[in-house]
């Protein structure tokens, strides 16, 4: 077995824990981590009142006057500290990891894969046996090991406080760096980190303030740096969102880093700039002694010229545009994949799948009509080889339909569709619609035919219902 004082001294035991012969040996891979997207664990502190759980202001403490369920319901908010029962969040399933266990022997043969973790904090134990399965396995085949983490496991009871907390020591740093995609501003809850680089020009600043917002956040000196190209220069193309003309400002370096950041990302009364006493941007080299002037913007000075490609070179970089495009598109479907898509696209509590959601019937039916519409008219609602039948992801990420392909599930299903239907009826989803795509809808009829439609996710072909679903998915994080 494992214990702390013994891992603590680094002494080996005689007979770790599933010691045993065998007449066989066994190999891993494909050793996966997917986080599920749960609702958050928050304090109830403040919202179990009368007054304020009934949600109305003219709340009376008499019955008769009362709104229904304000006395007898429960809070919507769930209780983070100990409660009557616990905390059933402590036990929501937070982390699914997988593992392709293969018998390399000429026997069959059990196997007890163990799933252990480490606390990180200086007095746990350097592993904590987390989950653990006997699974059989006939010579030269593979199994997958399947373990799930709720969030208790990962949790240590803080007397001071008097809550589940995750533990914030830096520990034992193995592997000082680590190399991620465009996930990292989601994704990754480490207190400790030093440096984030970026290698290229980051396209957004929304991305980029998360992404190097990861850094310091125990409160020590931190370093973003970005990796460009040394002939990199501003685009200048005037049709940039805000978001990515923002980036390009602070990628040509005209002015105080701390101040582009903060003209994006507060409100015009609280912009400001790199002050004597902090840590000086590379652009500052010292701060001032004299606050931000009110209104004072920064912009791009003169018209850039977008750095030009030829031949091979410009084919290199649209397929690298197109594959970083789908890669983001399936990051966030694997995200969101544990949630009701159409009840999160209207602001309403997401916490459940869409087959048990109340309003699926909805958008079904609305799936089913758009169908038999294009049935009657001859046309087929989808073009062949543009998308996926059943769940409507794009070819290059779901091939359930290919014959040649070994896939017989889909991977995403019940996601486009929900949230594509989910932001229409939403109340602002008029508005939304023709911000994003230019362009407005006599009702659903018209609107879910253009859904079918062939469009272009950054070159890659798809339905319009997969743009829709990309910028929505983008917009949620």
């Amino acid at each position: 077995m494992y214990s702390p004082n013994t891992d603590r001294q680094n002494i080996t035991p005689t007979y770790e824990f599933g010691y045993g012969l065998s007449y066989t040996s066994f190999s891993y891979s494909n050793l996966r981590a997917k986080i599920r997207d749960t609702a958050p664990c928050t304090s109830n502190k403040g919202f179990t009142k009368p007054p304020v759980a009934s949600k109305d202001p003219a709340y009376q403490p008499v019955s008769e006057f009362a709104p229904p369920h304000a006395l007898s319901g429960s809070s919507s908010q769930t209780p983070r500290r100990w409660c009557p029962g616990g905390n059933p969040r402590l036990y929501d399933v937070v982390y699914t990891m997988t593992a392709t266990i293969r018998n390399t022997g000429n026997v069959a043969a059990d196997e007890v894969p163990q799933l252990n973790i480490n606390h990180d904090g200086p007095d746990d134990p350097k592993v904590v046996l987390r989950g653990f399965d006997r699974i059989t396995i006939p010579a030269g085949a593979s199994r997958t090991f399947t373990a799930s983490l709720v969030r208790r496991v990962i949790m240590n009871w803080d007397t001071l406080s008097q809550d589940w907390v995750v533990s914030d020591s830096p520990g034992d740093v193995e592997q000082p760096a680590i190399v991620t995609t465009s996930a990292l501003g989601i994704g990754f809850d480490y207190a400790h980190v030093r440096w984030v680089i970026h290698v290229d020009a980051p396209d957004k600043m929304t991305d980029f303030s998360q992404e190097s917002g990861r850094a310091g956040r125990d409160g020590r000196a931190a370093t973003s740096i970005v990796m460009i190209r040394s002939h990199w220069k501003p685009q200048s193309g005037g049709n940039e969102s805000a978001d990515k003309e923002a980036m390009q400002l602070y990628l040509a370096r005209l002015y105080c880093c701390r101040g582009v950041l903060s003209q994006f990302l507060d409100q015009k009364a609280d912009w400001r700039w790199c002050m004597e006493g902090e840590e000086p941007c590379q652009i500052c080299g010292k701060g001032q002694r004299e606050a931000r002037p009110f209104g004072l913007e920064f912009r791009k000075c003169g018209g850039g010229r977008e750095e030009e490609w030829t031949g091979p070179k410009e084919v290199l970089r649209q397929d690298h545009m197109k594959n970083e495009a789908l890669d983001r598109y399936q990051q966030d479907l694997e995200v969101m994949r544990w949630c009701c898509l159409y009840c999160r696209a209207q602001g309403r509590k997401f916490d459940h799948m869409a087959k048990s959601c109340a309003g699926r019937f909805e958008w079904m039916r609305a799936k089913k009509e758009a169908y038999e519409r294009g049935k009657q008219e001859g046309r087929g609602w989808i073009a062949p080889y543009v998308a996926c039948w059943k769940c409507y992801q794009p070819q290059g990420i779901c091939r359930v339909a290919d014959p040649d392909h070994e896939e017989s599930e889909c991977q995403f299903p019940d996601m486009v569709m929900l949230v594509c239907y989910g932001v229409f009826r939403w109340v602002g989803g008029e508005r939304w619609l023709e911000k994003h795509f230019k362009r407005k809808f006599k009702g659903e009829e018209e609107y879910m035919r253009w859904l079918g439609e062939t469009g272009s996710l950054r070159g890659n072909e798809c339905i319009q219902a997969n743009c829709v679903a990309a910028v929505a998915m983008e917009e949620f994080q």
